[in-house]
């Protein structure tokens, strides 16, 4: 079946009648019916395509093990990305935009080698059409959470970020298929997004999802967030350790770890964890470093 076939059956099949999963997670069983046809439609095209890419793991075939594994595990973040954003309501009542911030002229520096370098000034942030949040899925592979956090948040603004052209192409027809017109697709390294006068400081909210450990991950998710945003980090059971030698990384880029919380998820090795950061100052300007760097020579 061609690509362009898939897509249209898929989201034919998105439209129709929901069709009761029993095997379904709790957390997807108790979406709103419309959400859960296009969480449908999604998983479909994700395990067509893996049978040629790996964007998840070749040992999950079925439904029954998606839902539990990648869905119901996005879904667990969101009790604690709603606390977060519940915070920012009142951050921006305490500290209200400048009424010329529209106005503000925002460039990046020049380094020392004569290339970009995004400035420590926080670039004027613009709010979403719908008022809602803008959320960035940093290292989003197939989509994971921020598909899923998109369609049962519809208000919400999400960018899915990932460096490689094919989970890119992926991720472009999954949103199609699953009738998605709150989700965009930027294809590019974190580093050079976070350098991206149009992409940095932008984010209310950036989330990450098994992509690298802390320490590097601070450095490719805070400098998109804007001064009072949060960055949430989904990690394993028991990650004190990795969280503890994260603390100086954080604060380099602008960070304040507000601590852990216990999702209702598990995996392997127990219940999964959230990490939650808020950007308590703007990221200096010379992070993100190059591309590479961060994961060669993490911050410390």
């Amino acid at each position: 079946m061609s690509r362009r076939l898939l897509i249209r059956s898929l989201a034919q099949r998105a439209a129709a009648p929901a069709t009761p999963c029993t095997e379904a997670a709790p957390k997807f069983v108790n979406l709103p019916a419309e959400q859960q046809q296009q969480i449908d439609a999604y998983l479909d095209i994700l395990l067509e395509w893996n049978k040629k890419l790996n964007l998840i793991s070749r040992a999950v075939t079925e439904k029954s093990e998606a839902y539990s594994r990648h869905v119901d595990d996005s879904l667990a973040l969101l009790p604690a990305i709603d606390r977060c954003l519940a915070q920012q309501r009142q951050y921006l009542e305490q500290h209200p935009p400048r009424a010329d911030a529209e106005q503000q002229q925002w460039q990046p520096r020049r380094n020392s080698r004569g290339s970009n370098s995004s400035s420590s000034d926080a670039r004027p942030y613009k709010a979403t059409a719908t008022g809602g949040p803008r959320v960035v899925d940093v290292g989003s592979g197939a989509g994971l959470p921020g598909i899923i956090l998109a369609i049962v948040r519809p208000e919400w603004e999400v960018t899915l970020l990932d460096s490689l052209q094919k989970r890119c192409k992926f991720t472009q027809a999954a949103v199609e298929a699953a009738g998605l017109t709150n989700v965009r697709v930027h294809c590019a390294r974190a580093e050079l997004a976070g350098r991206d006068p149009a992409l940095r400081d932008q984010y209310d909210l950036a989330v990450a999802r098994a992509v690298a450990e802390l320490r590097v991950l601070a450095e490719l998710c805070l400098p998109l967030v804007r001064t009072g945003g949060h960055w949430v980090a989904a990690k394993g059971a028991a990650p004190q350790d990795e969280v503890a030698g994260a603390k100086t990384a954080v604060i380099k880029v602008g960070g304040k770890l507000l601590g852990l919380e216990e999702v209702d998820s598990e995996g392997p090795e127990g219940p999964r964890t959230a990490v939650l950061v808020r950007k308590a100052c703007p990221t200096p300007h010379q992070y993100p470093r190059e591309p590479g760097v961060p994961g060669r020579k993490p911050l410390c």
